[in-house]
């Protein structure tokens, strides 16, 4: 994940925090592996949903 020039391991929650991306921000997203599509999937799917927040 990647915010301004700071790229983080989206499985790393202080790398997450240590974005400090504010509300509303664009973060670019990339995936690797045999599962990348399907977690690009999900994660475009939660966004759409704006994350199940109630």
């Amino acid at each position: 994940m990647t915010f301004g020039s700071r790229t983080v391991d989206g499985k790393s929650i202080l790398g997450l925090l240590l974005l400090a991306a504010p509300r509303g921000a664009t973060l670019q997203l990339t995936a690797s592996g045999s599962d990348a599509t399907s977690a690009m999937d999900d994660l475009s799917a939660l966004v759409t949903r704006g994350f199940d927040d109630q």
